[in-house]
Protein backbone atom coordinates (compact mmCIF):
# COMPACT_ATOMS: atom_id res chain seq x y z
CA UNK A 1 0.00 0.00 0.00
CA UNK A 2 2.72 2.60 0.94
CA UNK A 3 4.71 1.56 -2.40
CA UNK A 4 1.67 2.31 -4.27
CA UNK A 5 0.88 5.29 -2.74
CA UNK A 6 4.58 6.61 -3.50
CA UNK A 7 4.58 5.96 -6.92
CA UNK A 8 1.09 7.83 -6.93
CA UNK A 9 3.06 10.90 -5.57
CA UNK A 10 6.69 10.21 -7.60
CA UNK A 11 4.15 10.41 -10.06
CA UNK A 12 2.23 13.16 -9.43
CA UNK A 13 5.14 15.49 -8.91
CA UNK A 14 7.10 14.68 -12.35
CA UNK A 15 3.59 15.40 -13.86
CA UNK A 16 3.10 18.62 -12.27
CA UNK A 17 7.10 19.37 -13.12
CA UNK A 18 6.47 19.28 -16.36
CA UNK A 19 3.62 20.91 -16.26
CA UNK A 20 5.22 23.71 -15.20
CA UNK A 21 6.81 25.14 -18.53
CA UNK A 22 3.29 24.91 -20.14
CA UNK A 23 1.24 26.41 -17.64
CA UNK A 24 3.98 29.42 -18.06
CA UNK A 25 2.06 30.51 -21.30
CA UNK A 26 -1.27 30.74 -19.15
CA UNK A 27 0.34 33.82 -16.66
CA UNK A 28 1.55 33.08 -13.22
CA UNK A 29 -1.02 31.27 -11.30
CA UNK A 30 -0.90 27.76 -12.73
CA UNK A 31 2.89 27.21 -12.40
CA UNK A 32 2.87 28.94 -9.00
CA UNK A 33 -0.03 26.48 -8.34
CA UNK A 34 2.09 23.43 -9.73
CA UNK A 35 4.92 24.64 -7.72
CA UNK A 36 3.33 25.20 -4.14
CA UNK A 37 2.06 21.73 -4.55
CA UNK A 38 4.77 20.32 -5.56
CA UNK A 39 6.76 21.37 -2.67
CA UNK A 40 3.42 20.75 -0.42
CA UNK A 41 3.91 17.06 -1.68
CA UNK A 42 7.69 16.84 -1.54
CA UNK A 43 7.62 17.80 2.30
CA UNK A 44 4.86 15.36 2.88
CA UNK A 45 6.44 12.51 1.07
CA UNK A 46 9.77 13.00 3.21
CA UNK A 47 8.31 13.25 6.36
CA UNK A 48 6.34 10.44 5.72
CA UNK A 49 9.20 7.79 4.27
CA UNK A 50 11.26 9.39 7.48
CA UNK A 51 14.08 10.51 4.54
CA UNK A 52 14.92 14.14 6.49
CA UNK A 53 18.37 13.82 6.08
CA UNK A 54 17.62 15.94 2.75
CA UNK A 55 17.21 19.19 4.58
CA UNK A 56 20.59 18.77 6.69
CA UNK A 57 21.95 19.78 3.01
CA UNK A 58 24.89 22.35 3.45
CA UNK A 59 22.74 24.33 0.71
CA UNK A 60 19.28 24.34 2.62
CA UNK A 61 20.80 26.19 4.89
CA UNK A 62 22.64 29.08 2.51
CA UNK A 63 18.84 29.07 1.04
CA UNK A 64 17.14 29.62 4.25
CA UNK A 65 19.52 32.49 5.63
CA UNK A 66 18.94 34.31 2.64
CA UNK A 67 15.78 33.86 2.53
CA UNK A 68 16.02 34.98 6.05
CA UNK A 69 17.53 37.99 4.97
CA UNK A 70 15.19 38.83 2.53
CA UNK A 71 12.54 38.62 5.42
CA UNK A 72 14.64 40.76 7.50
CA UNK A 73 14.88 43.35 5.04
CA UNK A 74 11.46 43.52 4.41
CA UNK A 75 10.41 44.25 7.90
CA UNK A 76 12.85 47.64 7.93
CA UNK A 77 11.63 48.34 4.76
CA UNK A 78 9.61 51.45 4.74
CA UNK A 79 6.38 50.29 3.39
CA UNK A 80 6.22 46.69 5.41
CA UNK A 81 2.92 45.39 3.80
CA UNK A 82 3.97 45.60 -0.02
CA UNK A 83 7.65 44.29 0.75
CA UNK A 84 6.66 41.15 2.83
CA UNK A 85 4.09 39.90 0.34
CA UNK A 86 6.74 39.63 -2.25
CA UNK A 87 9.66 38.04 0.15
CA UNK A 88 7.42 35.75 1.98
CA UNK A 89 6.64 33.46 -1.24
CA UNK A 90 10.31 32.79 -2.27
CA UNK A 91 10.07 29.74 -0.28
CA UNK A 92 8.69 28.13 -3.26
CA UNK A 93 11.83 28.20 -5.22
CA UNK A 94 13.67 26.40 -2.44
CA UNK A 95 11.17 23.55 -3.17
CA UNK A 96 11.58 23.81 -6.79
CA UNK A 97 15.21 23.12 -6.30
CA UNK A 98 14.36 20.52 -4.28
CA UNK A 99 11.76 18.92 -6.08
CA UNK A 100 14.24 18.92 -9.15
CA UNK A 101 16.84 16.83 -6.63
CA UNK A 102 14.24 14.46 -5.83
CA UNK A 103 13.00 13.61 -9.10
CA UNK A 104 15.95 13.43 -10.51
CA UNK A 105 17.80 11.20 -8.19
CA UNK A 106 14.14 8.64 -7.77
CA UNK A 107 13.79 8.72 -11.46
CA UNK A 108 16.01 6.81 -13.80
CA UNK A 109 14.26 8.04 -16.54
CA UNK A 110 13.97 11.97 -15.72
CA UNK A 111 15.70 12.97 -18.49
CA UNK A 112 14.12 11.17 -21.14
CA UNK A 113 11.20 13.35 -20.56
Amino acid sequence: MLLNFEKIINNTLLVFYLLIPFALITGSFLPDLFLSLSGIMLIFLLFKKNQLEFFKKKFFFYFLLIYFLFIISSLISSNIKLSIESSVFYIRFILFIFVTIYLIKNNKSFFNY
